[in-house]
């Protein structure tokens, strides 16, 4: 039998994030770095019953969150972990940052079930980030989830908030704040004063949670009715709130929204609130929007426009249960595709998001230039044809005009393809000035996240040159001395930019002397000069000018020459030095001293 093979075609991915919630820790008086221990061990106590048996030994080992006073930060391991799912935790606590990320495939709401409730929709791959971050006086929290579905996938996924979200809502040495602080209480307004409250928060440029706001039903005559019905819930909030409150009883049937269970189970999704009977007509004025007395109000953060949207009234229960079902999706799904500030936390996925929007971007500009020329040429073509008609008529009518009738033609072929080496120079340039674009993009992203602190430099290079520049250990310390500072930090973060760019392309890709020149003064406005050491100096002053990196007969790191050098001027107030070896093996430049000049010796 015949085996036949068929290519399996590869689909195009759908980003787009479901849950989003960028908030700080609410408690005031906990130590910041206490904070910062409490969230990263409540996180990793939270992946470990998800990792069930699948947990490595190194995160069995940490301690439990109670304990996040009594222990140090080394208990806060970085990881990675890739066994069909993939989990990485990046932990930098001398630098006050804490990441997690889970990658998964969709494989429904209960695993292994047959009967769960939800399928799992094949392709889809499921992207928890959580990320918090000491900046200044706070500690920043970020929790988002990534969907990335095959192209063609009918539904969007649901949005799921993290367990860990109300994990640390709950917790009393913790707590979240987004803007205000994060509850499960209905939050009653029966003043003036807590009306302008919410409407603060509502217009607050750093909010973004939609506030929802049920009114009371005033028309008509007053009857003593629950506004809600019990929840099993109970808050401290609540407790303060009478039992029942005047409203208007309807021949369909009672107003009767179970509101404390919204509020409890719309935590970090939104907020809620409910108004006294005074104060509707001030309300529905601070809105400016016509309400109806019994409406559910949702007033959307500025920062998304602001709007308001008004649920209007129902008379009859099952009517009631409709709003309410339809208020719960609504909220739920807001922070589903929202462009969500999350302030200085920066999650793992961000950068490769940032490539593929790059990427679609670059593929559409192709697509858009590529329709242009095609249009040209067709109209190019048409217009040939027609001419080409013309002179076949010519030539039927003259046959005394054939033989310059055949040298036109010959003229027209010239012309087209003059046409098409046209068009595949301008192409060509146009490709490469979208390179020259991206390169530029690149560097400008670079120059806007340089440092403001030399003790960031390290963690600047990792990032941006991974593969290209690594700093040695000795480097790093010199950078944290006060000499350091003395030095600007605009050009050791350009002289390092240069030598993981342009000069690392100079050696590696082999572009010209000249292009290397020509880009380093475009980019950065001066020239960068890198020349040898000298051997003479490198063996008289080996303590300065050798590291360990090289592995040795043993296969440990012995001493390295740093053998180059790039150097900037001699005055000591603009002087900048950095030495370096080249590891060609694995294309790598090791930085070993900078930026203050090492000891040189002069052969007299």
């Amino acid at each position: 039998m015949r085996d036949t093979y068929r290519t399996v075609h590869l689909l195009r991915n759908h980003l787009y994030p479901t849950y989003q919630l960028h908030a700080y820790m609410s408690n005031r008086k906990a130590e910041i770095r206490d904070g910062l221990r409490l969230a990263a061990l409540s996180t990793m106590d939270w992946l470990l019953q998800r990792l069930g048996d699948a947990a490595p030994d190194g995160l069995k080992m940490v301690p439990e969150p109670s304990q996040y006073r009594d222990v140090q930060d080394d208990c806060l391991i970085s990881l990675h972990l890739n066994i069909g799912f993939v989990v990485d935790i990046v932990s930098i606590p001398e630098q006050g940052i804490w990441s997690l990320q889970i990658t998964e495939p969709d494989l429904g709401s209960d695993p292994g079930n047959p009967e769960q409730q939800r399928q799992a929709v094949p392709g889809r791959i499921i992207e928890t980030n959580i990320g918090f971050r000491i900046t200044g006086s706070q500690l920043e929290c970020g929790f988002q989830t990534v969907i990335s579905d095959p192209e063609g996938t009918p539904q969007q996924a649901e949005v799921y908030r993290p367990a860990i979200v109300r994990r640390l809502i709950d917790h009393p040495d913790f707590g979240l704040k987004q803007v205000d602080t994060l509850t499960y209480d209905v939050h009653k307004i029966t003043t003036a004063e807590q009306l302008k409250a919410m409407c603060r928060i509502w217009r607050d440029a750093e909010n973004q949670l939609p506030c929802v706001v049920f009114t009371p039903a005033i028309a008509g005559p007053q009857l003593n009715l629950p506004l809600f019905q019990p929840s099993a819930f109970q808050s401290p909030m609540l407790s303060q709130i009478p039992s029942e409150i005047s409203v208007q009883k309807f021949s369909g049937g009672e107003l009767s929204y179970d509101i404390a269970d919204f509020a409890k189970y719309g935590v970090a999704f939104c907020r809620t609130y409910l108004l006294d009977t005074s104060l509707f007509d001030r309300f529905a004025s601070s809105v400016s929007v016509p309400l109806t007395p019994g409406d559910i109000v949702v007033l959307e953060p500025a920062c998304f426009g602001g709007n308001v949207r008004a649920l209007p009234l129902k008379v009859n229960s099952a009517r009631q249960a409709e709003t309410m079902k339809r208020l719960r999706s609504d909220m739920y799904c807001y922070p589903r595709g929202k462009q969500i500030s999350f302030g200085s936390i920066a999650f793992l996925s961000a950068a490769r998001e940032n490539l593929l929007r790059s990427t679609e971007q670059i593929m559409h500009q192709s697509e858009v230039a590529s329709g242009q020329w095609s249009e040209r040429l067709a109209l190019l073509q048409m217009q040939w044809q027609a001419e080409l008609k013309e002179k076949d008529k010519a030539c039927e009518a003259l046959s005394a005009q054939l033989e310059r009738q055949k040298q036109y033609q010959n003229q027209i072929e010239q012309e087209k393809e003059a046409l098409r080496c046209e068009q595949r120079i301008e192409l060509e340039q146009f490709q490469s000035r979208l390179t020259d674009q991206n390169e530029t993009i690149a560097y400008l992203r670079r120059k806007l996240s340089q440092p403001k602190e030399h003790s960031e430099i390290a963690a600047w290079v990792v990032q941006n040159f991974p593969g290209r520049l690594l700093l040695h250990p000795k480097a790093v310390t010199l950078l944290d001395e006060k000499s350091a500072r003395e030095v600007s930090i605009e050009l050791i973060c350009d002289a390092l930019d240069f030598l993981a760019t342009d000069y690392w392309e100079r050696r590696y890709l082999r572009i010209s002397d000249e292009e290397m020149n020509s880009r380093c003064s475009e980019k950065y406005g001066r020239p960068f000069e890198v020349t040898p050491t000298g051997k003479i100096t490198i063996e008289h002053t080996p303590a300065q000018y050798k590291v360990k990196y090289f592995p040795g007969v043993t296969g440990k790191p012995v001493e390295s020459p740093l053998d180059y050098h790039l150097r900037i001027g001699n005055d000591p107030e603009n002087l900048l030095r950095i030495y370096f070896l080249h590891d060609d093996e694995k294309q790598l430049i090791v930085v070993g001293s900078l930026p203050k000049h090492l000891k040189a010796v002069t052969i007299k």
